[in-house]
């Protein structure tokens, strides 16, 4: 199975899982993935997230900044507006809900 790396990685890098060793390769788009066979290695790096996911075989391109702490992917999508549609800065945002009369 092709495990991508999510962050930079070079070419020939060999890190160990157990008594496996196993090698970064780099695709054409720039991507870095391994080969890894064993079910328990998969899952393991599989489990963490924010470095390591499975390849996608499609030919995209590496997002930038894609799986690195506090950094946003460049073709992350736009945060959803807030309640009442508007965009949060006040102007053609919902108004508030009327005032309730807490002795009524």
């Amino acid at each position: 199975m092709k495990i991508l790396s999510k962050l930079a990685r070079k070419e020939g890098e060999v890190i160990q899982l157990d008594d496996c060793e196993y090698t970064f390769k780099q695709d054409a788009v720039g991507r870095n993935y391994l080969e890894v066979e064993d079910a328990t290695h998969c899952e393991r790096l599989l489990g963490i997230p924010e470095g390591f996911g499975l390849y996608p075989d499609d030919g995209q391109p590496v997002r930038k900044n894609a799986g690195k702490p506090g950094k946003k992917a460049e073709s992350d999508p736009p945060p959803p507006p807030p309640p009442g549609g508007g965009a949060g800065d006040g102007e053609n945002d919902a108004p508030p809900p009327p005032a309730t009369d807490p002795t009524a």
